[in-house]
């Protein structure tokens, strides 16, 4: 993650958890998830992906299969929302990007 990070030029981050929570020396800057949202919105898989509302995990031996909920609830409250990521950092607090396209323009 943080040789991606460098390639896209999110010089003000490191990932210390793969999940993304909160780890010791993990740091991310606002330019830097617009740098990472950008590349990420980029690719049509993904938008596809953080626009789905509800998402089907089957039953695997000996547990059962559950429902993932989108809860983002700008999708649906936006016109033209592709997506976004809402965050918690203890030193950062409260986050959040998207991305809305309207008329053919992205909007980060």
């Amino acid at each position: 993650m943080n040789q991606e990070a460098r390639r896209l030029r999110a010089n003000h981050s490191h990932a210390v958890t793969p999940s993304g929570l909160d780890g010791p020396g993990q740091y991310t800057s606002a330019c830097d998830l617009a740098l990472i949202a950008r590349a990420c919105f980029a690719r049509e898989d993904f938008r596809r992906y953080i626009a789905t509302r509800v998402a089907y995990v089957p039953a695997q031996p000996g547990k059962p299969g559950f429902q993932i909920v989108n809860d983002n609830t700008l999708l649906d409250r936006v016109s033209g929302m592709l997506g976004g990521k809402t965050g918690f950092r203890q030193l950062a607090r409260q986050k959040y990007v998207g991305v809305v396209e309207r008329d053919g323009c992205g909007s980060w």
